[in-house]
């Protein structure tokens, strides 16, 4: 078999390029050097040169044809960009997943097939799965959440969907990152909300942090779900697809008012630019990063002011039980995360040093 050989530079290093048509034997022995990895996009493997001399490569693949520089990479047709099964696409939706649950999974499962692209999927087995969740880790630095998500991806299909006797798929989970989540202070959500005269988008941003809203629930309220005269709004098929209530401030009835009678919306409380149509999750971002950077605060996502609803709830009192309700979350431990964020509890701490000062006060008196 003949291997087309050339050098490049990736990320700062040089490598060797190696590009044929596929093999599985030919794959295993380059598995063997050190540093070796596969660019599915490009569907070249990348050796690190450093200590790999064309000598050296030469005699670790020495029963195959090796072509250096001047030869030209075989013509291939590309890696089709979609081989998602249509299966697979049908068996989420049959099963009710969201609609931002199927669109992940089908990316990342279409990842993995073209990231193995050419060998067919009933062929692909534990030791491909885990070289690619390795490959979403070292090579692409994918977030632990993402990993996550593409194992679950890649289970669904071998474990939902394919065909024949059930099988146990082991995988390494990546431990949960317990990060605080972010959040403003009361002045600045006053800035942001201050700093847009678009009554639409003064709208969306104050619901948001009133009901601390999710983006996929706001854009999904429609207009019967708002009750302004008992300041309850019916949040539906949320996360987990559970319904909850949510309740407004009276502050922002005028408000809302003013908009209804303005926009006059028909189905969506909050349509796009073409009338009749869902106001988009990417407009929701938009605004709330623009917003920020006119009211000269830090830039944040939308999902920094649901933060913040519960964080300031907490600061004023409110049972942390009460705020499970408000937020939707199934287990209290979710929601006692924001104790760790909310001002009034830390104030409320006593510094140990403060006891040992004054210990050594006392001791200077006596």
């Amino acid at each position: 078999m003949e291997v087309f050989v050339s050098t490049e530079t990736f990320e700062g290093e040089k490598v060797w390029c190696l590009k044929f048509k596929y093999d599985a034997a030919l794959v295993a022995r380059i598995k063997e050097l050190h540093r070796a990895w596969y660019r599915p996009l490009n569907r070249v493997w990348y050796v690190q040169k450093a200590g790999l001399s064309r000598t050296m490569l030469l005699a670790h693949l020495e029963e195959y044809n090796l072509l250096f520089e001047d030869a030209r990479p075989p013509v291939e047709s590309p890696t089709p960009k979609d081989l998602v099964p249509p299966e697979y696409l049908q068996l989420l939706e049959r099963r009710r997943y969201s609609k931002s649950t199927i669109k992940s999974y089908c990316n990342f499962f279409n990842r993995f097939l073209r990231y193995h692209y050419p060998i067919p999927t009933e062929d692909l087995g534990q030791k491909d799965i885990h070289q690619f969740i390795e490959h979403l880790i070292k090579d692409l630095k994918f977030s632990s959440s993402s990993q996550n998500l593409a194992i679950n991806a890649i289970k669904f299909y071998f474990e939902k969907l394919k065909t024949g006797p059930r099988k146990v798929y082991e995988f390494d989970r990546p431990r949960k990152e317990r990060k605080l989540p972010d959040t403003l202070s009361e002045v600045e959500v006053a800035k942001l909300l201050a700093a847009t005269e678009n009554l639409k988008h003064r709208s969306i941003l104050s619901l948001i942090y009133s009901a601390g809203l999710r983006r996929s629930e706001l854009i999904n309220l429609r207009t019967k779900d708002l009750d302004l005269n008992r300041l309850r709004i019916h949040i539906r098929a949320a996360k987990g697809r559970k319904d909850r209530i949510g309740y407004l401030s009276s502050a922002l009835r005028p408000l809302l008012e003013q908009y209804l009678k303005t926009y006059k919306p028909q189905y969506w409380l909050f349509e796009g630019l073409q009338r009749g149509r869902q106001y988009s999750a990417s407009s929701v971002f938009q605004l709330v990063k623009k917003t920020c950077t006119k009211a000269g605060i830090k830039v944040i996502s939308p999902h920094v002011l649901r933060h913040s609803f519960a964080t300031h709830l907490l600061d004023h009192g409110t049972d942390v039980r009460k705020i499970q309700i408000l937020l939707g979350h199934s287990s209290l431990k979710t929601t006692e995360i924001y104790t760790h964020v909310s001002e009034q509890h830390l104030e409320n701490i006593t510094n140990p040093l403060d006891w040992v000062v004054q210990a050594n006060s006392l001791n200077d008196k006596d």
